[in-house]
């Protein structure tokens, strides 16, 4: 069936087209050049224990312990990069820099000393020194630190000192140890199946999030989404994206404040430089080193939010060997996922064009920018990259030129969908005044079908059968079931929810799991209580759900396996997570698990949490984190 208003189908709009193609073939060769690093020397890493007990705090009974995992990284026999897993009194854990003054790890010796930067509130910095004999790949002697615990009216003094001996493992020791099983991945946002969810466990896993073991704590430090500079100490923001991981690799793109025009005053940000290059990296999965780092210089924009929703979802995604990546311009880089070498780039049209423009005056005038919200990412099908074009409609590159294959009227509704071995894409429109889903073929934008639906469609409910919309009411939303095959959409069943639908939501196989808000909006104190819901989309009905106390629209899912892991808060720079079977949404462990790093947010999409392999890794405030969920010996 044909999709009238298509962009390609007259000789007027093959000539905008051609117009168009010129135009980002033109910017594509003439912005500056690109800053590639790649760090180099050999990679060296320990770990060893301290511990000791605390003297007499006078807040606990009981002299507690402290105990901290620490982990060294050498490039060439220099420390680069240090941290502590730290559990402590008060029940207090975290994990901690360390920052190296004279750490070195020679033939025959390690010996240096380290300072640690405690949270305010807690233990104030102390040093860690250590003099440890080499030998063998192995190392032994002991360790002195020492810090002041803080009471009323001063601080006690603590000295710990042990004797520790354990192992210097090579990157490559690392990996034959850590590394992802091949094949997998979380490639883009929304994850392999493009409903925030992967189906493969990978390995037998923890029943409790609160066996989750840390990993690693990347080399190098990245900027902060959401929260960066309220609850991070000032650390700069740099963007919504969410990390990727494909072929053993991580990768994350962020805007880098840069330039010498500096605003006058912004009450949203401390760091008031007007522009920005876009930079993206690249980290080992198995440890967290640095592989590559390629930053474009002046090519992005360090943005000011006027309100609580302005930075983007700008995460990119990978394909056969590519990444592809969007800078905070809305210019699309395409780089080779090994060696982070430029192989193209280009840009989404008008919209990266009127920013530009708005960017250059901003310059001018030392002015920050607050672009309008546009939570848009990057997807890939059929090796095809694509996303909304922020003018209505969609736009697709070719993968080896960077090029525009095609622009078709659509919605910001960009969802991967998978059919009969080949991939689609599904997005929405408006057709004579009704809404239609519509299936396109990402090598040509051709319309496989369009079909007309009621409400508009949940983001992320795409299943191999099914899709689901949404239709808000007076007391009770309605959603719709959609079966979908390669002729079109039919409704199957109708479901008048509990409530109200809020958050975000994942789909794994033929499931699709939602929140409900069920409370009294007139009563602040109930207004929040509904539920987590399972539908099973075959059967068109309710089949699960639990209660929460908190249900609201900064609520997000992730289906790993046969778990259904669910966000409390993806706003304000916390990550607390809880996990249920994913059947019979039954609790498993404690609520609300915090991770030990700091943690980082967006605000009107989740960052996503990549599981590959019985792995999940964060995005951080200061770094991505890994951490181990496999049930181990």
């Amino acid at each position: 069936m044909s999709l009238p208003g298509r962009s390609t189908r007259s000789a007027a709009a093959r000539a905008v087209r051609c117009c168009l193609v010129m135009c980002i073939a033109s910017v594509a060769t003439g912005v500056g050049a690109q800053e590639l690093t790649t760090p180099g020397g050999t990679y060296r890493h320990c770990t060893f224990h301290v511990s000791g007990t605390v003297e007499d705090i006078g807040q606990v009974a009981s002299q507690p312990g402290m105990e901290g995992e620490v982990h060294l990284a050498f490039r060439d026999g220099r420390c680069g990069h240090a941290y502590m897993v730290l559990r402590g009194p008060l029940e207090y854990h975290g994990i901690l820099e360390l920052i190296p003054d004279s750490l070195e790890l020679t033939g025959d010796r390690l010996r240096g000393s380290l300072r640690a930067d405690f949270p305010v509130g807690r233990p104030s910095p102390g040093t860690l020194a250590v003099d440890l004999a080499v030998k063998d790949g192995g190392f032994s002697g002991e360790y002195h630190w020492g810090f002041k615990y803080p009471i009323i009216g001063g601080s006690i003094a603590n000295e710990f000192v042990g004797h520790v001996e354990g192992t210097i493992r090579s990157a490559e020791d690392i990996r034959r140890m850590n590394a992802l099983a091949a094949g997998k991945a979380w490639p883009s946002w929304p994850g392999p199946t493009a409903g925030m969810s992967a189906p493969d466990p990978g390995a037998e896993l923890v029943d409790s999030l609160w066996e989750a073991r840390p990993v690693w704590v990347s080399e190098t430090e990245i900027l902060a989404g959401r929260g960066g500079e309220k609850e991070g100490g000032g650390h700069p923001y740099g963007g919504y994206a969410s990390p990727i991981v494909a072929d053993g690799k991580v990768f994350l793109n962020q805007w880098a404040p840069s330039g010498n025009a500096v605003a006058d005053r912004s009450n949203k940000t401390t760091d008031r430089r007007v522009d920005a290059d876009d930079v993206v990296f690249c980290f080992d999965a198995a440890t967290g080193q640095l592989l590559w780092k390629q930053v474009f210089p002046a090519a992005g924009l360090n943005q000011a939010s006027a309100n609580k929703h302005v930075y983007w979802n700008n995460t990119g995604c990978w394909d056969n060997g590519k990444v592809y990546m969007l800078g905070f311009t809305w210019r699309v880089y395409c780089l080779d996922a090994e060696t982070g070498r430029l192989i193209w780039r280009s840009h989404i049209g008008p919209a990266h064009e009127e920013l530009e423009r708005a960017k250059a005056e901003a310059l001018k005038s030392r002015t920050m920018l607050s672009p309008p919200d546009t939570n848009k990412f990057l997807a890939v099908a059929q090796g095809v990259p694509l996303m909304y074009n922020l003018e209505g409609g969609i736009i697709a590159f070719d993968p080896e030129t960077g090029q525009p294959l095609w622009t078709v009227p659509g919605s910001p509704v960009v969802s991967r969908w998978q059919n009969g071995g080949k991939a689609y894409i599904i997005t929405e429109r408006r057709v004579e005044g009704r809404d239609h889903a519509l299936c396109l073929v990402p090598e040509t934008g051709e319309p496989l079908w369009t079909s007309p639906i009621e409400g508009a469609i949940v983001p992320l409910s795409i299943t191999p059968d099914y899709l689901a919309t949404h239709t808000a009411a007076e007391k009770k939303d309605v959603l719709r079931i959609y079966r979908i095959d390669r002729t079109g959409a039919s409704e199957q069943a109708t479901i008048a929810l509990p409530g109200s639908l809020v958050g975000w939501q994942c789909a794994l196989g033929n499931d699709l799991f939602i929140t409900v808000r069920t409370g009294n909006q007139d009563h602040q104190a109930t207004r929040d209580r509904g539920v987590i819901a399972r539908i099973d989309l075959q059967a068109g009905r309710i089949a699960a759900s639990t209660a929460w106390s908190r249900v609201t629209w900064s609520n997000a899912m992730f289906a790993w396996a046969d778990r259904l892991v669910f966000l409390d808060d993806m706003a304000h720079a916390t990550s607390p997570l809880n996990m249920y079977s994913a059947d019979r949404l039954e609790p498993m462990g404690p609520p609300l698990w915090r991770q030990l790093h700091l943690a980082t947010s967006a605000y009107d999409a989740p960052m996503a949490i990549p599981y590959v392999d019985g792995r999940l890794f964060f995005r951080g405030m200061k770094r991505i984190v890994c951490y181990d969920l496999r049930a181990g010996p």
